[in-house]
């Protein structure tokens, strides 16, 4: 009789442990962005031109150039607004207030 009782607290910690892990590393995403799109140079050679230099000169390197240049190319400045909209997410589903909806086209 005990087992499903020790079986949900299981479930239960590592559904929490899952979320917090989850919710570190869309944090870590928020700060990776954030610093390659405050870091961005025109000159770094990224995903969609060529760059004038050989030499990276942002601040989180190859793959920080190229996901700063594909941000600002698709979304101009509002890429700046991406990592903030991140941390807002996070935030929101840290006070519990995010549940499952259901969307109708109707």
């Amino acid at each position: 009789m005990t087992k499903p009782k020790q079986e949900s607290e299981v479930d239960n910690v590592v559904q929490r442990l899952s979320k917090e892990g989850s919710l570190i590393a869309y944090f870590l995403l928020a700060i990776f962005i954030l610093i390659a799109l405050v870091s961005y140079s025109p000159g770094d050679p990224a995903f969609m031109t060529t760059g004038s230099s050989i030499e990276v000169s942002n601040a989180v390197g190859v793959s920080g150039a190229m996901v700063a240049d594909i941000l600002l190319h698709l979304m101009g400045y509002l890429a700046y607004g991406f990592p903030a909209f991140l941390v807002y997410k996070i935030i929101d589903s840290l006070r519990g207030k995010t549940e499952p909806t259901e969307f109708s086209w109707a």
